[in-house]
């Protein structure tokens, strides 16, 4: 598979052409997220990833989605708490025309008072819809109470009461960022045959775009008071759902691999620890998994599980039991092995498409890990010995800074 890294106006670009693909996929990655919002702005990246599709000087909305349906493409973005992505996937001989206008509704985009009222009102309704999934909204507590004041704390929705401050000028103001080349990275993976061919519709639309040269400031989340506590929303739910965690690791620290291998065999399969003990044997949970989460300057581990209010103790009981025979036995050989083996053809499955290539190449881009092949990834998780994943589980597993939080009836 060829890949090239290049710079065009000042804009980090990574061209992959994937001879398997039926289709090619343009990502742009913003480095423009929750770092930069001041907390009178919550949700003010979100917002705008909506805005971007609202219209841009040369097409409205509507125009927006006929152009993406008469090429049979799609075109989507989402916002995480550290970078917001914009891409498109479409078949290869569109790809120019898709290149124009992913790059129209991202630089281009329109602001007027009309679509932001009516935005408003849209995220509004995914704000309830968020409240009204509790599995969602457990999640947000857990990181609230994770990181306290930090920006990782805060929901990427913001709150109805950020969203009604915004207007035209407040969110042109921070749409200033989109145009910084520091924080611009453009992904092209998919069925592109020379390169060259892409490199240079590239150039052409960028070449469009007027960037500014400066940095933005973000802050350095490495002095978080990480503290031991423990929460309950109540709430009249069918269930109790509970976030068990702590703080864990950063993108490019080298313990992350041995960490993801840790919490697969933890809880991150049907196999697992906690999916065989909590509920196979003891029919305490219907869902129940745990999962790492990497960020710029830090991280968490987390434990999810939903059961009912009389299994509540129960599961807490047994998930302990299992981070306990964690610490004090460690890993097999063989649930080390077969971890690995399975994050492997995890890795290599979901990396059929070039949507996914697309993504899986920008977060390496924002995160400046330095990674662009599957290989390279098998390479670190070969690399893994036994006494790592253990080494790892001590240090990460500590009671002084273990977070609980529940969301349900429990009274």
């Amino acid at each position: 598979m060829s890949s090239s890294v290049l710079s065009i106006n000042s804009v980090g670009c990574h061209i992959k052409n994937l001879p398997f693909a039926t289709s090619v996929t343009v990502a742009y990655f913003l480095d423009v997220g929750l770092p930069l919002e001041a907390h009178a702005q919550g949700g003010i990246s979100h917002f705008l990833e909506h805005m971007c599709f609202r219209g841009t000087s040369i097409r409205t909305g509507y125009d927006i989605t006929m152009q993406v349906d008469a090429l049979g493409g799609q075109i989507n973005a989402y916002t995480t708490k550290e970078f917001t992505c914009y891409f498109i996937t479409t078949l290869p001989e569109n790809l120019k025309d898709a290149l124009d206008i992913l790059t129209d509704i991202v630089f281009n985009s329109c602001h007027d008072e009309k679509n932001i009222e009516l935005e408003k009102s849209i995220i509004r309704e995914e704000i309830k819809m968020y409240e009204d999934t509790p599995d969602e909204k457990i999640l947000d507590v857990f990181n609230e109470k994770l990181f306290e004041n930090a920006y990782l704390g805060r929901p990427i929705l913001g709150s109805s009461a950020s969203i009604s401050t915004f207007n035209s000028e407040r969110l042109l103001d921070f749409y200033r960022h989109y145009f910084l080349s520091s924080n611009v990275k453009c992904v092209i993976a998919g069925a592109i045959g020379e390169s060259q061919k892409a490199e240079d519709l590239l150039r052409d639309a960028l070449d469009k775009v007027s960037f500014r040269s400066e940095v933005s400031e973000r802050p350095l989340l490495t002095s978080i008071p990480f503290k031991s506590s423990r929460s309950h929303i109540e709430k009249d739910l069918e269930q109790v759902h509970v976030c068990l965690g702590y703080p864990g690791l950063s993108y490019n620290h080298p313990d992350r691999y041995a960490l993801t291998v840790l919490s697969n065999i933890l809880g991150g399969s049907m196999s697992s620890r906690l999916f065989q003990s909590v509920r196979e044997k003891a029919g305490l949970a219907y869902s129940i998994y745990s999962s790492p989460s990497f960020y710029r300057d830090t991280g968490a581990i987390m434990i999810y599980a939903g059961m009912s209010k009389e299994h509540y103790n129960k599961a807490l009981d047994c998930i302990n039991n299992e981070l306990k025979q964690l610490l004090n036995e460690g890993v097999s050989n063989e649930e080390f092995d077969r971890s690995r083996r399975q994050l492997r053809g995890n890795i290599i499955i979901n990396l059929e498409g070039s949507s996914a290539w697309a993504n899986w190449l920008g977060r390496q881009f924002i995160y400046n890990t330095g990674l662009q092949d599957i290989i390279q990834i098998e390479e670190k998780l070969n690399a893994l010995s036994l006494d790592d994943v253990c080494r790892v589980g001590i240090d990460m597993f500590n009671k002084q800074q273990e977070v609980l939080v529940s969301l349900g009836g429990l009274n």
